[in-house]
């Protein structure tokens, strides 16, 4: 052991640990563990976030959804500005909120850049990201993330990961006022359970969206909050099927794994369900070097984009 008084100790131990077998098992809990409905309040002292991410829809549904928690958040729109921020000698970071898939950068080439620079003060990095395969997750751990949530961002993923790498303290899910004061703490706001539609569409208008995801973005930030991000979506979306469009007539089916994985992550952010599950089928196949058909299921995609534009005007508008 080395001690310096004033400075501090530096010492070594050697531990014998057996390889762990159940690994499945461990992750598996940890899956189970973020599906847990938990009971969520603010922090008492707001936890200062970076949230990193290329996609403006998702970009403006997080930072409400971190918002809500009592955060105070930064945005970096790529893997460069995210470095630029985290590795600012004004930084202080708690968290940082790291998108895996990014156009130029990376979410892992910019969290191992940042590592590089801060070193042991590198906050904790935790990977937001659309893959869902469990292989995925593993991977982004061994690849130096501290954890991870995986897309669409629930609240609660949101609050258990502030709660497991913060030190921060929230408030009590019940905060007793203090007779004839006013509580200088806020009631901690509970987490928006999805509110029955009053008037339910009917089935074939309303299949393209899932209502109450609809109906949770209306409450976490209003209606037209949440009309304005199909609005983006629609246009967001025209564009990245004219660019994926012309490569699948080309027959380069790899070059639209992008596409497929952008339109998979924001259509469930949204919940444009049919839309997404055929991004995440299409991607699948492509990624296992299957290319059968492949012209015909792009099509199916158009065909759900088509019905998605036809349909969430009316949809959106209905109260």
């Amino acid at each position: 052991m080395i001690s310096n008084e004033g400075v501090g100790s530096t010492f070594w131990f050697t531990i014998q640990c057996t390889v762990a077998r159940n690994e499945d098992e461990i992750l598996q809990e940890r899956i189970t563990a973020r599906e847990r409905t938990q009971e969520v309040s603010h922090f008492a002292n707001a936890p200062q976030v970076l949230l990193v991410d290329d996609n403006p829809i998702n970009q403006k549904v997080a930072v409400r959804l971190l918002d809500r928690l009592g955060c105070k958040i930064d945005v970096a729109s790529d893997g460069f500005e995210a470095i630029s921020k985290a590795t600012d000698p004004k930084a202080t970071y708690d968290v940082i909120f790291m998108d895996i898939q990014m156009p130029e950068m990376d979410g892992v080439t910019a969290m191992n850049e940042i590592r590089r620079r801060l070193g042991k003060k590198t906050p904790p990095v935790v990977a937001m990201t659309a893959y869902s395969m469990k292989e995925d997750a593993e991977r982004f751990v061994q690849e130096g993330m501290d954890d991870y949530v995986s897309k669409p961002v629930k609240t609660q993923d949101l609050y258990a990961v502030l709660r497991r790498w913060t030190t921060i303290t929230m408030e009590p899910a019940t905060t007793p006022r203090l007779v004839g004061v006013e509580a200088a703490v806020q009631e901690p706001e509970p987490v928006p359970a999805p509110a029955p539609v009053a008037e339910p569409l009917p089935e074939d208008t309303a299949s393209s969206i899932d209502t109450a995801v609809l109906e949770q973005l209306r409450q976490l930030g209003g209606n037209e909050f949440a009309a304005q991000l199909y609005d983006d979506f629609e246009r967001e979306v025209s564009q990245l099927l004219d660019e994926a469009m012309a490569l699948v007539k080309a027959k380069e089916y790899a070059l639209i794994l992008p596409h497929l994985h952008q339109l998979k992550g924001t259509g469930f952010t949204l919940g444009i369900n049919k839309l997404a599950e055929c991004a995440k089928s299409l991607e699948h196949t492509i990624k296992e070097g299957k290319f059968t058909g492949i012209e015909q299921r792009f099509s199916s995609l158009l065909r759900y984009f088509r019905e998605f534009v036809s349909t969430y005007p009316e949809v959106t508008q209905a109260v």
